[in-house]
């Protein structure tokens, strides 16, 4: 496994900023389990407590959710498509009812 850290004594600061990214980009947060396990790994080694860079990691990436573009497109057909739906459900609500 090809492994090659440049700055591990960063990973406080460096571990956000990733997670922050990756989720900036991706749209979803699924991707910041698959450094979580590696920010571990790093924290170990340079003898920091794992919850620091962890739970700032995790706290980045949730914080990600506002900025990212494709959340926000998400949010905004679903605000198109909300009209057409709850009409849907209360005509079947009533069709329902008056059976």
């Amino acid at each position: 496994m090809w492994r090659r850290r440049r700055h591990p004594r960063y990973v406080t600061l460096l571990a956000p900023l990733v997670t922050y990214t990756m989720r900036l980009l991706a749209g979803t947060g699924d991707t910041a389990f698959s450094t979580l396990p590696m920010i571990a790994e790093v924290a170990k080694e340079q003898r920091v407590h794992t919850s620091r860079p962890l739970s700032i990691a995790v706290v980045s990436s949730q914080i990600t959710i506002t900025a990212s573009p494709l959340s926000t497109a998400v949010v905004f057909f679903a605000s198109l498509l909300l009209p057409a739906i709850l009409s849907t459900m209360i005509g079947l609500f009533l069709r329902q009812a008056s059976d």
